[in-house]
């Protein structure tokens, strides 16, 4: 059976093959499915980045209920249908209020680095210091040894 159309799921270097069949035809359709062994062998991907994606695939999979979506655009529709055949006028969707509060995100960043500044040490010396822990470990390297 040939797919009506073809493409793709991606979710970073993941990348998925769909294919959309019709329903109106009664064949069986396989799905192929993703394991680490699917991925090329070639490509230089850390072993936490294929964890990742394969965990984030578990996550998203499970039984597709149609029942818990509703087709608002749909009912909608209908409505004005039968207020039309019940020679009624249709009802006008009630406009949007823009938003209140726009955020310029410039000025909130200037700002927030202009605290920052402001706290204690000087930008050169807060990265020394950073280097420093780094160098030295922490969480993040104890969590690195044991993965590795």
């Amino acid at each position: 059976m040939r797919p009506i159309w073809k493409g793709a799921l991606t979710f970073g270097l993941v990348n998925i093959p769909v294919g959309l069949y019709s329903a109106t035809t009664r064949n069986d359709l396989s799905f192929r499915l993703l394991h680490a062994s699917d991925l090329p062998g070639d490509t230089n991907l850390d072993r936490r980045e294929i964890d990742l994606a394969l965990q984030l695939v578990d996550t998203l999979a499970g039984e597709f209920d149609p029942g818990k979506y509703r087709d608002q655009y749909r009912d909608a529709l209908l409505a004005v249908i039968e207020r039309k055949l019940q020679g009624q006028a249709p009802v006008a969707a009630a406009a949007r209020k823009p938003p209140t509060k726009v955020v310029d995100l410039m000025q909130a960043l200037e700002a927030s680095l202009k605290t920052r500044a402001g706290r204690g040490a000087k930008p050169s010396e807060r990265r020394g210091a950073a280097a420093g822990r780094r160098e030295g470990g922490g969480r993040r390297a104890a969590a690195r040894r044991r993965a590795s």
